[in-house]
């Protein structure tokens, strides 16, 4: 399914100056085509429906009368239906290659913007738990179809699909909290209206397709299992340390306006806003950069360094004592927060030892995400019988802090083995 794909070249510099001046030079050889815009335009739209309840939950929960602990598990149920479809949508179309489904994921994906008019909290529900399915359906589909469209320069294209995906949730968070706050929340249905452009502008790219993307060979994949030897990983360790990540993201993002709005009251949900937009966006650049370092000093060398330095800055964002100064730990958090590192372990599993390829892919991202959804979900349970939410950012430095341990204690093993003439395993 790779047919595109071209590897950058091995004369990258390394650093942030290399990693940038790298990428221009790349961005430059990229063509992005009507198709590849179409796909990056669909994906920022479905990522920024699933993030529209945690940006607005502490309003939203006066405005409909609904216990604010409820809305938080309502946001990670969402986050579960996702990681579910995701898996889902990649078995169907492994199978029956239905251009349709990106067609119907987007107005699917679309039905939380009508939260402001729900009568109640099982339409509520309803609405967050099949729009997060919507956004799972999206994802392997249009991977998929943007290495497609991007054909030679695919190892371009696809990053640059995928950070639409950010870019629509850091915008989304921010543009919903000034709808809301502004118009009233029944008017957030406006964001009805990009998404069925993006319907509309899929179902011209492909109408004429019978195949979502047609010059994409289907192969089996293999069933082999990794042996274990010195250039493998355990891939249980790097479940592990994915799963710490995301848990640790998933808490902070989404309880980010809650906490924000607990301690400094409805002022505060603009700056909490900004706070998510720079978190996105500052942390797929930063993602760039650890990347381009890891090839140089290791991923548990990058991994102890930035996690160790996120730990005091998760603690500081627990107790803020105004926002101005939450925002300006959130700068520097934005560009260590376990969102900047987790991409590294995605690379990292597919050549870990242990299970096969497809499965160990599909639980560091699906898996990982799960975790992390129902982290979301216990959160909401102890936000509803009165738990401080500066005490669940408390667990949030907790996940970074036994990231870095997990790190320091395999590098300390690879030295000792070292020392002692053995090839780590």
């Amino acid at each position: 399914m790779n047919r595109g794909y071209s590897p950058p070249s091995p004369n990258l510099r390394f650093g942030l100056g290399g990693a940038l001046e790298s990428a221009l030079p790349m961005l430059g050889k990229l063509r992005i085509n009507s198709t590849l815009w179409v796909l990056t335009f669909g994906h920022a739209m479905a990522d920024l429906y699933i993030c529209i309840l945690a940006a607005v939950a502490p309003g939203l929960s006066l405005f409909l009368d609904i216990p604010l602990g409820d809305l938080v598990i309502l946001i990670g149920l969402g986050a579960v239906a996702c990681n579910l479809a995701s898996p889902i949508s990649g078995w169907i179309m492994l199978r029956h290659n239905l251009a349709w489904i990106l067609w119907f994921a987007i107005p699917l994906s679309a039905l939380p913007a009508g939260m402001g008019f729900a009568p109640g909290y099982w339409p509520l529900a309803f609405m967050i738990v099949a729009g997060g399915f919507g956004t799972g359906l999206f994802h392997p589909e249009g991977a998929l179809a943007a290495n497609d469209a991007s054909g030679e320069e695919a190892y371009l294209g696809v990053p640059f699909f995928m950070a639409g995906g950010a870019g629509g949730y850091a915008i989304g968070t921010l543009a919903s909290i000034w709808i809301s706050e502004s118009l009233g929340f029944p008017a957030l249905w406006i964001w009805i209206i990009p998404g069925l452009v993006s319907t509309a502008l899929l179902i011209d790219q492909y109408r004429r397709r019978k195949r979502a993307h047609p010059s994409i060979v289907i192969r089996p994949r293999s069933k082999r299992i990794t042996p274990v030897n010195g250039k493998n990983l355990p891939f249980w360790l790097i479940f592990a340390m994915s799963s710490l990540f995301c848990l640790g993201n998933g808490i902070y993002i989404n309880l980010m306006t809650s906490h924000f709005e607990i301690r400094f009251g409805p002022g505060a949900r603009t700056m909490a806003g900004w706070i998510l937009l720079l978190t996105s966006l500052n942390g797929a650049l930063a993602s760039l950069v650890w990347s381009s370092l890891t090839n140089k000093y290791g991923f548990f060398r990058i991994t102890l360094a930035t996690q160790l330095l996120a730990f005091p800055l998760f603690i500081a964002m627990a107790y803020p004592v105004s926002p101005w100064l939450g925002l300006a730990a959130a700068l520097p958090l934005s560009l260590l927060a376990p969102t900047s590192v987790y991409p590294l372990t995605i690379a990292l599993a597919r050549n870990a030892s242990g299970l096969t390829q497809a499965t160990r892919t599909a639980l560091v991202m699906g898996g990982a995400g799960l975790v992390s959804a129902l982290g979301v979900i216990a959160a909401g349970m102890l936000v509803r019988t009165g738990f401080s939410t500066g005490l669940l950012f408390l667990s949030a430095a907790g996940c970074s802090l036994a990231a870095a341990l997990i790190a320091a204690g395999r590098i300390f093993r690879e030295r000792r083995k070292n020392a002692a003439g053995f090839v780590l395993d």
